[in-house]
C-alpha cells in the first residue's frame, strides 16, 4: 500500500484489488477495508469471480468486465472524495461504472463513478451526484493508467477532480436547494434504493446485469474520504497523488 494515503484526513473506507496479499483480499469473495472497521465495511462479491492482471508497472489489479460484482456500505453518501487508479480498456465509445451510489434502476438515478470514452484520444473521469446535477471530473487524451481525486463538496455545492493535487478542475456551484440533495451521491427517493451500499463492477450501469461487456477496465485502489482534503487537505492529497503516479508509472 502506499502509506501517504493515510495521511488525507476523514479517511472514511479504501479497497486494494490485489491478491498479493490476504491483507487486502481473502482468496474468494472479500476485499477488506482498509480503514480499519472490518467486515461492517467490506466490499462483498455477490456476482462472479475476481480476476487479477500484473499491469505493465509491475503492480496487480482486478479486471472488471461487468461478469465479476459487488457491494460494500456506502462511506460517503452525503459528500466526500474519492481517490481511485485504473485503466480504462475501451475499443468504442461509451461509459464504464466502476462505483455506482445506489440501487435505482436507471442509471442517471444514482451517484457514480463513470468513465467515458468520447472517443480514442479523449477520455472522461467523472463522480456525478445522484441528481446528475454536479460533477466533479478531469478529461485525459489516452487511456493510460490514472491517478485521480475526484469530489463533490456540500459547502460550495461544486466538483472537484484532479491528477496531481495542484491542478484543480473546479465545476460551478449549482443553486443551494436547501436540502443539498442535488449534491448527495447517494440521495434517491426511489422504490428500488438501497441507499446503504455502493455496487461495484456493474459496469453497463444496468440493474442486475452480469453479462460481459466489450469495453472493460482494470481498477488498482478505490479510497474514500469525507470532505474535501483536494482543497482542505492540498499538501496531502499531493503526496499521496504523487506516490500512487511513481507506484503505478503513470507519466
Amino acid at each position: 500500500m502506499t502509506p501517504e494515503i493515510f495521511d488525507i484526513p476523514n479517511y472514511r473506507a479504501g479497497f486494494r484489488f490485489s491478491d498479493e496479499s490476504e491483507d487486502y483480499y481473502n482468496g474468494s469473495d472479500t476485499f477488506h477495508d482498509l480503514a480499519g472497521y472490518g467486515p461492517f465495511a467490506a466490499l462483498e462479491i455477490t456476482a462472479g469471480t475476481p480476476a487479477f492482471v500484473t499491469d505493465a508497472s509491475g503492480q496487480r489489479g482486478m479486471t472488471l468486465d461487468n461478469t465479476c460484482q459487488g457491494q460494500f456500505r456506502q462511506p460517503i453518501a452525503w459528500e466526500g472524495t474519492i481517490i481511485a487508479i485504473m485503466k480504462a480498456s475501451m475499443g468504442t465509445n461509451g461509459f464504464l461504472y466502476p462505483l455506482i451510489f445506489g440501487g435505482s434502476g436507471p442509471i442517471v438515478n444514482n451517484g457514480r463513478l463513470q468513465v467515458q470514452r468520447i472517443n480514442s484520444a479523449s477520455y472522461r473521469y467523472q463522480f456525478s451526484s445522484a441528481s446528475a446535477s454536479q460533477f466533479g471530473g478531469v478529461n485525459t487524451a489516452d487511456s493510460n493508467v490514472i491517478a485521480v481525486a475526484l469530489g463533490l463538496s456540500q459547502e460550495t455545492r461544486e466538483g472537484y477532480g484532479t491528477e496531481d493535487g495542484t491542478t484543480i478542475t473546479t465545476t460551478t456551484a449549482i443553486a443551494d436547494d436547501n436540502f443539498g440533495n442535488k449534491v448527495s451521491p447517494a440521495f434517491y427517493t426511489g422504490p428500488t434504493f438501497d441507499g446503504h451500499f455502493v455496487r461495484f463492477g456493474n459496469l453497463s450501469g444496468t440493474l442486475a446485469d452480469t453479462v460481459a461487456t466489450s469495453n472493460t477496465m482494470t481498477i488498482f485502489e478505490a479510497h474514500f474520504f469525507g470532505g474535501n482534503p483536494i482543497i482542505d487537505s492540498p499538501t496531502e492529497v499531493q503526496a499521496a497523488l504523487a506516490a500512487l503516479r511513481a507506484r503505478y508509472g503513470v507519466a
